[in-house]
Order: structure tokens, then C-alpha cells, then sequence
């Protein structure tokens, strides 16, 4: 990471705690910030999200092929719905972790049947992208719906046909990722001692928590809104060392945060959201997990 970058991004900031003392903070600190982006979105019909299939996007249509089917939940057989797909040769690589490859497709997948599953997240790799997609026949219902509600004569009818997206609870609408923000700093907010801890390998001495308290302030300043990846998990109620790697005990990264009711029109449980984490050295532990209040 640069520490020049982030000095720029820190310096930019009109209401931050510590301006007068930003060198020595990067200095003795820096490592505590990690980068992040988040996405900047438009509408997209259902029309357009399956002629564009492979477009980054959170909700809408997946690029499915033979070899990698549509997902269905491994808890209760129900067809799970897509959260995000993002082409990751489109996200800057010091935002990735180090086991995430920077190229191939992450998909997030979410069950709506209320069965317990939290998802399941994939890497389709990028040289399988160019297989034929087979359209998931849910999505070609819906299709076949709206070309017939195009077909229609009778504005009235026209008027009351349902939208493309009709199911209850899936699938989501579409909200294509049309850019990224510039880069972003920001600090592991409620768990800066665990994460002190963890990054330098030594307890919090007495000395230094009125810096801990300063970089928890900057940390309120800086905490990207909505969506977003890279950067540090804003777990609700988890803390940050209980999120571990069940091979290596690293604590996991952050990949995606999704924010319920942002990027995909969806409430996980109350007002909570979902991450899509990895061990930054075993890509086995990639998984999607809640946190809610």
C-alpha cells in the first residue's frame, strides 16, 4: 500500500480528526488502513442484463455455462439468486486479497427460501468465460413475460402487466456497476485494538490508547457508505478475531461488503448486511456470512 496515496486521501478530507499530526499517524499507524472502492450503479432491464451477461453488476441475471451451472442451495435445494457479479480484472489489485486471482468472475449467491443458508460464492475462471451461457430458466420466464407484455395492445393491460422482476423474493433487480469510486482509506472502525493486535503482533500498551482513540474517531470519519470492496468488515455484532480461518487462524478479508437495501434491493434479517470474505492465504475459505442487529 502507499503511504503517499493515503496521506493524499487523508489530507483531502474536510472533517477528519488529527490533520496536524497525519505524518506521524501514517508513520506509526499505517498499516492499520486498508484500501477500499466502492461502485457506482445504474438501472439495467432484464433485456440488457442478459445480452450483456458478463457486465458487473449487483443483482440481475448470472453468467452460467455447462460447467458452471446455476447455483442451487446446498441446504435446501432452492434456486439461489445472484447478489453481485464483478469481473475481477476490473478491481484495482491493491484492493484485492492476496488469494483472490485478479481475473475470473466472483458471483455471490443468496437462498431465499428462509432455510438457514448464508450463500455461496464462486470464482468462474477467466479463461472458461468464453462457454456459451445457458440462461437460467427462471430468468427466461421472465422473459418470455415481458416480451409479451411488449406484445400487448391493450394499454390498460399494458399498464398493469407485472415488471420484469416479479418474483417475491428473487431475483433481484438489476443495478449495473458502471464505475468505480477513486480509492479509499479506511480503518477496521469498532475493532481497532483486535486489529492492532492482529497486524503488529503486540498487546495495546497504555501508552499508545489515546492514539487508538484518535484513530477510532478517524475511523467514524472515514467508513465508506453503502457497498464497497476491499477495506476492513464493519461487523455488527462479530468481532473482527472471531472471524478466523479455519486452516491458519489468519483473520479472513474483506472481499464485498453488501449493505441491505444498497446495490441489491434485499433487508439481511434487521437492516443487516452481508460479507464475502477469504483467508488472505487459502482461497478454499472464500464464503459469503451475515451479521445483522
Amino acid at each position: 500500500m502507499s503511504f503517499i496515496n493515503l496521506h493524499s486521501f487523508l489530507s483531502k478530507q474536510k472533517s477528519i480528526p488529527g490533520k496536524d499530526d497525519l505524518e506521524r499517524i501514517i508513520h506509526e499507524y499505517g498499516k492499520l488502513f486498508a484500501p477500499c472502492i466502492t461502485p457506482k450503479f445504474s438501472e439495467c432491464s432484464l433485456a440488457e442484463d442478459v445480452k450483456d451477461i458478463l457486465h458487473n453488476k449487483f443483482g440481475g441475471i448470472p453468467y452460467c455455462s455447462e460447467a458452471y451451472p446455476h447455483v442451487m442451495c446446498s441446504e435446501c435445494g432452492e434456486t439461489s439468486y445472484l447478489l453481485c457479479q464483478i469481473d475481477l480484472s476490473t478491481v484495482p489489485p491493491d484492493i484485492l486479497p492476496p488469494s483472490i486471482p485478479t481475473r475470473g468472475l466472483l458471483q455471490a449467491f443468496l437462498c431465499c427460501a428462509d432455510c438457514g443458508d448464508m450463500g455461496t460464492v464462486r470464482i468462474i475462471p477467466q479463461d472458461t468465460l468464453t462457454h456459451p451461457h445457458v440462461i437460467p430458466s427462471y430468468a427466461l420466464d421472465l422473459l418470455e413475460k415481458e416480451s409479451e407484455k411488449k406484445g400487448a395492445k391493450d394499454d390498460e393491460a399494458e399498464s398493469e402487466a407485472p415488471p420484469s422482476y416479479e418474483l417475491q423474493k428473487g431475483p433481484f433487480k438489476c443495478n449495473r456497476v458502471t464505475s468505480w469510486s477513486d480509492t479509499q482509506y479506511m480503518l477496521p472502525y469498532n475493532n481497532i485494538e483486535d486489529a492492532f493486535t492482529y497486524v503488529y503482533g503486540k498487546e495495546v500498551e497504555e501508552s499508545i490508547r489515546g492514539d487508538l482513540d484518535l484513530l477510532q474517531e478517524m475511523a467514524d470519519a472515514i467508513v465508506p457508505s453503502g457497498d464497497y470492496f476491499g477495506g476492513w468488515s464493519v461487523y455488527i455484532q462479530s468481532t473482527l478475531t472471531e472471524c478466523e480461518c479455519s486452516t491458519c487462524k489468519s483473520v479472513v478479508m474483506n472481499v464485498v461488503q453488501i449493505e441491505s437495501e444498497c446495490g441489491v434491493e434485499y433487508g439481511f434479517c434487521d437492516c443487516g448486511r452481508a460479507y464475502v470474505t477469504v483467508c488472505p492465504n487459502h482461497l478454499s475459505e472464500l464464503e459469503i456470512t451475515w451479521d445483522c442487529d
